[in-house]
């Protein structure tokens, strides 16, 4: 049955959904104020979700776990999604330095993303939506965060320089800043890497694939080195050569 109301009716359906929003605003507001959370910090952070900077990054390590866990309870899930589509760091071009397959007889299974120009408090970000099932600042490719995504993906990024181990456990929406990338020589946290870059992994269905096919326009980013290439791109199937 199709139901039609007039004009004031709408207005009137408006003004009550913005004082039911302005109410929940205000508790919410409260809330985080006895937890002593800054509400403009939070709300800075929500709108640059997927170009988060070094400052929301700085406010989210010094929360404590209860004040963590009240703001991802705030923060809105705007992408439903879940497949790990975005590019990992916001503020670079998009360049790969070493593509997905065997490399120096044996098997690359993720590709190295440049980070050479990368601010040293600059975060990565979350791929996708989903719980954070690792989050160390050693082991063998140093920093490491994983995430399961709200899907059959998973997604890691080694060679950390700052792990969020307070995310650990914690369940983060797309976008949100988890880290920020090392992987210098002898920068804490870059485990066996000889240089700057993330390397990046995807999972489907607990098996590793590769990321260029999942990252939106993956099969256009620059790559460097000489390996599993077509021409100046990683190749998407290397090992069907």
């Amino acid at each position: 049955m199709k139901i039609t109301i007039t004009e004031n009716q709408y207005s009137q359906l408006v003004r009550e959904q913005s004082k039911v929003s302005d109410l929940k605003d205000k508790i919410n507001k409260a809330a985080l104020k006895k937890l002593g959370v800054s509400w403009g910090k939070l709300q800075g952070l929500i709108s640059r979700l997927k170009s988060p900077t070094e400052k929301d990054f700085e406010f989210l390590t010094n929360l404590s776990l209860k004040q963590l866990k009240a703001v991802l309870n705030l923060v809105p899930e705007k992408n439903l999604n879940n497949v790990p589509d975005l590019y990992p760091i916001p503020t670079l071009p998009k360049k790969i330095n070493s593509c997905y397959g065997k490399r120096w007889g044996r098997m690359h299974s993720g590709v190295d993303l440049d980070t050479n120009r990368l601010k040293s408090n600059q975060p990565l970000m979350a791929a996708c939506s989903g719980v954070v099932v690792s989050a160390t600042e050693s082991g063998d490719c140093g920093g490491f965060i994983k995430i399961k995504c709200n899907s059959d993906y998973e997604v890691g990024y080694c060679h950390l320089r700052v792990v969020n181990e307070s995310l650990y456990n914690l369940r983060v929406p797309k976008g949100f800043p988890i880290g920020v990338s090392g992987g210098g020589e002898g920068d804490p946290g870059a485990g066996n890497s000889m240089g700057p870059h993330l390397h990046y992994i995807i999972w489907q269905g607990g098996k590793k694939v590769n990321p260029i096919n999942v990252m939106d326009g993956g099969h256009t980013i620059p790559a460097g080195g000489s390996e599993n290439r077509n021409g100046k791109f990683c190749n998407p199937n290397p090992l069907k050569q």
